[in-house]
């Protein structure tokens, strides 16, 4: 059909025995559900070839072009003959024709170049899938690529059979794309796990874990003289198999990070946000403190995830401002004051499976507006109790994208407070013999953090079916701070003074931030509880400037870390 310089477009709809079919470049033959075309040598098809529930072609295939199924549901087409492939073999002509079958009553040679094309609902074992039945020998490799049609994802047992080989499987096959459904990576095996099917391939869920090397064996010993035989040893029972693994994919790690990121980038502490910034006035003695702030910090975090296969590691950087717009006192020694806040943050991940190879890369960024009030017993002395109390809303957009995937956007967004309170006790004051005068102070305190921060429900292009968990939580922290109070001699008659510290606290969270992919959960470990360490100096260099830098290190379970540094600078004007 067609020749060199003209195309064709024939349906057939009745029975033809001829010698040579040839669909020619740019031409198309449909075969109908009634057709039975026979070719006495061969069938050579250079175009399209579709295909129709029912049809049969009998005789050689050289398939150079598309073979393709048109786009009936649960259809089977057969070819009596052997198929030699050098094109596209289409079994999914469509996004939700899962369940087609190709039967070829012969051998299947793949040639350099050629692919088949399947779809299939991904699940269990029992997936509704396209499969191709070869009843001969296979041979040659061809490129597989298999399509999710909004299939859940499940645990597979045996394998999802894609292609049946009835006699010599010699060809060798390969997945052409990435197949995920769920929380789940599925790879191509050949054989089902059973071992009952060995010459057939096989999505599946699951990979073995490796048998370990065999130790090498010792050089033989001299042989000693002959002794008596004792009896023999009852042979020891066989080393149990390695128990499969399902295979978790990396972007659950990577929607994880963004949540978590999202929910904790803007925390911040009283000291975090103003320092020690209050001052006496020289000139009218009232204590006053600084009215503007500013908060620059980089941090880095490694985590694993509860699935075990998959960690990650996430970098950030957080940009805080704000100023009082209130300040007063109710009986001339405390200090009351109220301001205003915001920020905007970043976050950058990226995660990798140890099982499958596989990569993914998540951000989220976005922005906070907030309010805040403090409370100070006494501001001049610096001792007694103080309280802080936040609220921010913030919002941000995320991103996940992961090998061969396209990538996903959604947005989050929600409310924060937290309720912070502490004890400053001076418990020694003394004057270096350089003239230093010292006062070293002890603080505990204890701050709680609700975070309603929520992603939104989100479906991947691929049909699964995305929910953050974790949501609603409250991080409480509980810690001892101990910082010294030097002024040198000559500094007696300036503001000027630093301030180093150190800090420890232990910090516990209500919820564990994770992921729910079609109703599978995955959660980062070793964040329920955490130990923390901060150390660093505050110092007061002018009457208006007063800066901090601070270090911190977190631990977990788990491995997980997390190392922030930042700089806090105020300004009053």
């Amino acid at each position: 059909m067609g020749d060199e310089s003209t195309t064709a477009t024939f349906t057939a709809t009745n029975n033809v025995n001829v010698d040579d079919i040839i669909v020619n470049s740019g031409s198309t033959l449909t075969l109908t559900p009634s057709a039975r075309w026979a070719a006495v040598n061969d069938t050579v098809n250079n175009g399209i070839l579709t295909l129709q529930s029912g049809s049969i072609l009998d005789g050689n295939l050289s398939q150079n072009g598309t073979l393709l199924f048109s786009a009936e549901k649960t259809a089977s087409a057969t070819i009596n003959a052997s198929l030699t492939n050098r094109g596209s073999l289409v079994l999914n002509p469509t996004p939700t024709s899962a369940g087609n079958t190709l039967i070829v009553n012969g051998d299947y040679t793949g040639l350099p170049g050629s692919s088949v094309s399947l779809g299939s609902v991904l699940a269990g074992d029992n997936s509704l899938t396209d499969r191709l039945v070869v009843t001969g020998n296979t041979n040659g490799a061809s490129t597989l690529f298999v399509t999710n049609e909004n299939g859940g994802g499940a645990q597979t047992l045996d394998g999802i059979q894609l292609i049946s080989v009835g006699g010599r499987s010699d060809a060798l096959f390969s997945l052409g794309n990435r197949v995920v459904a769920g929380a789940y990576d599925y790879s191509l095996r050949k054989g089902n796990v059973s071992g009952t099917e060995p010459a057939g391939w096989y999505l599946t869920s699951f990979a073995s874990a490796p048998s370990p090397a065999p130790e090498p064996s010792p050089a033989p010993a001299p042989s000693p003289a002959p002794a008596p035989s004792p009896a023999p040893a009852p042979s020891p029972a066989p080393a149990p198999s390695p128990a499969p693994v399902r295979m978790y994919r990396p972007e659950a790690a990577a929607y994880t990070a963004n949540l978590q990121a999202a929910n904790t980038l803007f925390d911040l502490s009283m000291r975090d946000r103003s320092g020690e910034t209050r001052y006496t006035d020289p000139i009218t003695g009232a204590v006053r403190t600084t009215s503007m702030w500013m908060r620059n910090l980089g941090g880095h975090v490694h985590a694993a995830m509860t699935d075990g296969q998959n960690r990650t590691q996430t970098n950030r950087y957080v940009l805080q401002l704000g100023g009082d717009v209130i300040q007063g006192s109710t009986n001339g020694t405390d200090t009351v004051h109220a301001g205003l806040m915001g920020g905007y943050a970043r976050a950058d991940s990226s995660s990798h499976s140890s099982l499958t190879g596989h990569d993914a890369k998540g951000s989220v960024s976005g922005y906070s507006a907030g309010v805040y009030g403090t409370w100070y017993q006494n501001a001049q002395a610096k001792t007694g109790a103080w309280a802080e109390a936040w609220a921010q809303y913030n919002w941000f957009k995320n991103e996940v994208s992961g090998d061969m995937l396209p990538a996903e956007r959604y947005n989050s967004r929600g409310l924060k407070a937290s309720l912070e309170g502490g004890y400053a006790w001076q418990i020694k004051s003394w004057q270096s013999g350089y003239g230093m005068e010292n006062r070293l102070f002890i603080e505990p305190h204890a701050q709680a953090v609700w975070s309603g921060i929520k992603a939104d429900d989100h479906t991947e292009a691929g049909g699964t079916h995305v929910q953050g968990a974790g949501n609603d939580g409250v991080t409480t922290r509980l810690g001892l701070r101990t910082y010294l109070n030097g002024k040198s001699r000559q500094d007696q008659q300036t503001v000027r003074e630093f301030q180093p510290f150190v800090e420890a606290n232990w910090l516990h969270n209500t919820e564990v931030y994770g992921v729910r992919m079609n109703g599978e959960t995955d959660n980062v470990r070793g964040s329920r509880n955490i130990a923390e360490l901060k150390t660093g100096v505050e110092g007061r260099l002018s009457q208006s400037l007063t800066g901090t830098v601070v270090f911190s290190q977190q631990a977990g379970g788990g491995g997980y870390r997390d190392s922030q540094g930042s700089l806090q600078v105020s300004y009053r004007f």
